[in-house]
């Protein structure tokens, strides 16, 4: 039989080393389970409650947007429902933002990509509900659970095909993210500049 060699025997001592290491903080452990356990419920709320609001918008349309069409004004009300999923959607992200980084970090990953996946992996998850489920809803799922309420029809086909209702919830969805988010960029800090100037000035007036 064939003699062990120095390199064999260099690593057989460092196997029995690696046998006598502690115990490492991101093994799968009890607390690791529950952390998952906790993140995987969480984020299973939050994207079901964010769900539920985009469909009540959806079909409770006409109790919503009751208040407009007491006025004659049918357009703004076919664009309410976005409008409100909008904001909606702008004031919940930074939150589930903050709440998933404070879950990814409860669970303790090994490495960063681990942990950079988890991350990933819960945000894509809200905001993809978030930004879709209303969209879904209206493309193929409106006709079946609002038989009584038929759509507009379209533009193109002259069949009531929903692509009119559609167009509304995608056109309202995407301009009122993107005006919300351009005043929180741009408004907020021009704001606290504003307000930090009338302070200097208050207490150099002071003094």
């Amino acid at each position: 039989s064939a003699t062990p060699t120095s390199d064999d025997e260099a690593e057989h001592e460092e196997a029995m080393e690696a046998d006598d290491l502690p115990y490492q903080p991101w093994v799968r452990t009890n607390r690791f389970r529950r952390a998952v356990l906790l993140s995987v419920s969480t984020t299973i709320f939050f994207t079901s409650l964010v769900a539920t609001a985009s469909l009540l918008l959806l079909i409770h349309k006409r109790e919503v947007t009751k208040g407009i069409q007491r006025f004659g004004n049918s357009a703004a009300s076919n664009y309410l429902p976005g409008v409100l999923q909008g904001l909606m959607i702008t004031i919940l992200d930074p939150v589930w933002r903050a709440i998933s980084l404070w879950l990814t970090q409860m669970e303790n990953h090994r490495t960063n990509q681990a942990y950079e996946d988890a991350l990933v992996l819960k945000r894509f998850s809200f905001m993809f509900v978030s930004n879709y489920v209303s969209l879904f809803y209206v493309a193929f799922l409106r006709r079946y659970f609002e038989a009584g309420k038929d759509c507009l029809p379209s533009g193109a086909t002259g069949l009531p095909d929903c692509t009119v209702e559609l167009e509304a919830q995608l056109l309202s969805m995407i301009i009122t993210k993107t005006t919300v988010q351009q005043v929180m960029e741009i408004g907020v800090p021009w704001l606290m500049s504003f307000i930090q100037r009338q302070l200097a000035r208050w207490r150099s007036y002071r003094s």
